[in-house]
């Protein structure tokens, strides 16, 4: 299989942001996309919108549905299709590929390197990439014909994996479903701020050099915010300090970027900087009914509100201790917990089915780009 550089077969077009100054721009019914939108591989909706007044003055463009993105800041490499008609920012680039190139069959060879982007991606707290590092990737091209056959293998073990994630997804339903049932009737004078019950501290920063790739003597899972959105990139740093390090059934909380405010638990190990664990009175609340608190419509409200009016979306332990929260007697949340153990029991076979598919599309997708999919 012959390689090429990427450059040669595509065109990128990026993006911009209209000023948050006028008003007049934003509100709109035009989507307009960036990195927070990126939480699948089809995008259909998208958190703001804009205003043709706000395309004419600004660097956005808006491309067609079925036109395929990719992120150079934050979730750095990430792709996605859009599947509507949608406004780009800056940190966006919509990509055309040449008759030769097939879009589907670019899509998996972008996901396939996302160790790489990892790896050429550079900033302090905001990783990016450059338009070069895009360009002069090197990819593996068979004919146009192998290239559709290889897509549509990826797009059948794909399919499984995305109707084995619905099922879990519709676990995660019913279980908000049973905590509004037991939580969801309330007056606003039973809600309580955050700063009364619940106090917040800071993971550790750790940087790559001091990283392993495999466990070593002393050394912890470290959790950093991929670890809980995607999971399967380990890294390990020393155990120095009681101070970081998360048990299962703590909570904690992404402090600031697009992923600001997702909510993680179940993991155990050291915590990283941009997240914050939650420190509670465990005879006071159950571990489960927090994080179902804080997995509701009303948390991701007060989240969108207070952290993505600046450049830079951020959730400061002030901030958070406004939040206001029920708290209900200690025996019902236990109760809640029960129930919830039971539903997590299901959806718990559902994820080995889940990581079984994965895996699968993972050795196919690996596979596919030495030539070894198809002949």
């Amino acid at each position: 299989m012959k390689e090429v550089r990427l450059g040669d077969y595509i065109t990128l077009v990026g993006g911009g942001t209209p000023s948050k100054k006028v008003d007049s721009f934003w509100n709109g019914d035009i989507s307009w996309a960036s990195v927070k939108d990126f939480k699948s591989d089809y995008i259909s909706s998208t958190q703001d919108k804009i205003t043709i007044e706000g395309v004419n003055n600004s660097a956005t463009r808006i491309v067609p549905s079925g036109t395929l993105l990719i992120a150079t800041r934050m979730a750095v490499g990430k792709v996605a299709f859009s599947q509507i008609d949608i406004a780009i920012n800056q940190d966006l680039k919509a990509i055309t590929c040449s008759n030769e190139l097939s879009k589907r069959f670019l899509f998996y060879q972008l996901k396939s390197k996302s160790k790489y982007f990892e790896r050429v991606s550079s900033g302090a707290t905001v990783k990016g990439i450059k338009i070069g590092h895009i360009l002069d990737l090197k990819i593996p091209l068979p004919p146009l014909p192998t290239q559709k056959k290889i897509a549509a293998i990826l797009d059948a073990a794909d399919k499984y994996r995305q109707l084995t994630k619905t099922i879990i997804e519709k676990y995660d339903q019913l279980a908000q479903a049973l905590f509004l049932d037991m939580f969801g009737e309330y007056s606003e004078q039973e809600l309580i701020p955050l700063k009364e019950n619940i106090t917040f501290s800071q993971g550790q920063q750790f940087p790559i050099e001091e990283q392993s790739l495999v466990p070593e003597e002393g050394y912890a899972r470290f959790l950093r915010i991929v670890d809980f959105t995607q999971g399967d990139d380990f890294r390990y740093v020393p155990n120095e300090n009681d101070k970081y390090y998360i048990q299962k059934d703590d909570i904690v909380i992404v402090r600031y970027g697009a992923s600001a405010g997702f909510v993680g638990t179940n993991k155990e190990g050291v915590l990283a900087n941009n997240l914050f664990k939650l420190k509670f009175n465990r005879n006071q609340f159950s571990h489960m009914f927090l994080f179902y608190t804080f997995m509701g419509k009303r948390f991701k409200s007060f989240v969108q509100k207070e952290a993505f009016g600046a450049a830079m979306p951020a959730l400061s332990f002030k901030v958070m201790e406004r939040f206001k929260i029920l708290v209900p007697p200690i025996n019902l949340q236990n109760q809640f917990t029960d129930r919830i153990q039971l539903i997590e029991q299901q959806k718990q076979q559902a994820q080995i089915s889940l990581q079984k598919a994965e895996d699968l599309f993972n050795s196919l997708l690996q596979r596919a780009f030495k030539g070894e999919l198809v002949s």
